[in-house]
């Protein structure tokens, strides 16, 4: 499966003025890993791979597995999380993108985390976002710190109809010259930006040093089958 049919060149964020310039998109610029069904397990779930978190503090670890049709399943009933972190941090900019569908009759949280620690906590310990989730009203949006989180309501998703998300974070520096960079942080589905968020100079508190930051593949009370993703870093394009 060619990614050309999957993943767009560049994802267009909103556009900002920076130190650097006006800010169109990111786009890779190197690919870490990328999987497109059919799968098979060892390429999952090989040596520095993806790694399922444990139970504990309200994760669960949910039942992670390939299928026979090659397929990533995730699936957890219990009222918590369960995360499947990609185990190599990742330096500087960085962002998830992953095809997925709930299986039916589940109709929530096709979810991944970013800027993470590989061992979730709270909402401090990595940035989560997705689609379909935050009861009980039925979001999409980014959860950072309770103070910064942002959402927008977009009502149940389609149970069965896969989604192509893509979420991350990168840093830019304000036309104020700050000594600290602005953190962006981004979620798109389809190809369509749902939600960019920006921090103060300096970035959030808590959040996993910069230079070794771990995605994840999760969902909440849900079944979520994977068929594609893609880890990389990335840059900005600029006008």
């Amino acid at each position: 499966m060619s990614t050309m049919t999957i993943w767009p060149e560049m994802y267009e964020l909103n556009n900002e003025e920076y130190q650097e310039g006006s800010i169109l998109g990111i786009r890779v610029k190197e690919t870490i890993d990328e999987n497109y069904a059919p799968m098979k397990s060892k390429s999952v779930f090989g040596p520095k791979k993806w790694e399922v978190q444990k139970t504990g503090g309200g994760i669960y670890e949910g039942s992670w597995k390939v299928t026979s049709k090659g397929v990533l399943s995730g699936r957890t009933n219990e009222e918590g999380p369960t995360i499947l972190w990609y185990t190599q941090g990742i330096c500087g900019a960085h962002m998830i993108e992953f095809q997925a569908a709930t299986v039916p009759p589940y109709r929530s949280d096709v979810n991944c985390l970013w800027s993470g620690n590989g061992k979730y906590v709270d909402a401090e310990s990595a940035v989560s976002g997705g689609i379909g989730g935050w009861f009980p009203k039925i979001y999409s949006g980014i959860e950072l710190e309770n103070s910064m989180s942002s959402w927008v309501e977009t009502g149940p998703l389609t149970a069965g109809r896969t989604y192509n998300l893509a979420a991350g974070r990168i840093t830019v520096r304000s036309k104020a010259n700050e000594p600290k960079p602005i953190v962006l942080d981004f979620l798109f589905v389809d190809g369509k930006l749902v939600m960019q968020t920006q921090s103060p100079p300096g970035g959030y508190a808590g959040v996993s040093p910069w230079c070794s930051s771990q995605v994840a593949l999760s969902t909440w009370n849900s079944h979520l089958l994977v068929y594609a993703y893609r880890v990389s870093q990335i840059e900005a394009v600029w006008s």
